[in-house]
């Protein structure tokens, strides 16, 4: 019994997680990602609630990350990852902002104002870091360009991934 309660987990986890969140420009160069997502059996009350939760666990200070919600229909808040970009002499951190809009069995997960962040807490354009990234050289620049794009989605996958797993898992944790 436990064996098969094991393989339709699994099997929901991968239906649901299968989803990557693809960091993409927008119209106004910027990168920004979307993605919504199946969360079979949860009513719009629990994901709620368990998104509460997950931004508790995962953030800081929970009262000064939320920018905005609307009880068991959306929440958005502020993220900062550290050391995420690298370049020749500097290592910055990145900001967004993630807006969870929840429904029935069903999240949207966007993921926007993307920044880098200097270690002194000045947030840079995406768009400007990728006009000054590199030197002169074209090659050079666009190879420096898509690693960071990488490194980018790479964290912000992460964070979404985490998310997923949150909601589709038992969260309490006994055994500690």
């Amino acid at each position: 019994m436990k064996c098969k309660l094991a393989i339709l987990a699994l099997m929901i986890y991968n239906m649901i997680s299968g989803q990557d969140l693809k960091i993409e420009f927008n119209q106004l160069n910027m990168f920004e990602g979307e993605t919504i997502n199946n969360v079979p059996n949860q009513e719009k009350d629990v994901i709620y609630g368990k998104t509460l939760e997950w931004v508790a666990y995962n953030f800081r200070n929970t009262e000064s990350v939320i920018q905005s919600s609307v009880e068991n229909k959306m929440l958005r808040f502020q993220g900062v990852s550290n050391s995420i970009i690298t370049s020749k002499f500097y290592t910055y951190g990145l900001s967004y902002l993630i807006q969870i809009d929840i429904k029935d069995e069903k999240v949207k997960y966007h993921v926007y104002d993307i920044n880098s962040i200097a270690a002194n807490g000045v947030k840079y354009d995406i768009e400007l870091s990728l006009l000054y990234y590199g030197d002169s050289k074209k090659k050079k620049h666009l190879d420096k360009v898509q690693k960071m794009k990488n490194e980018i989605n790479i964290e912000l996958n992460n964070i979404y991934d985490n998310y997923i797993d949150f909601l589709l898992n038992d969260t309490t944790n006994d055994n500690w």
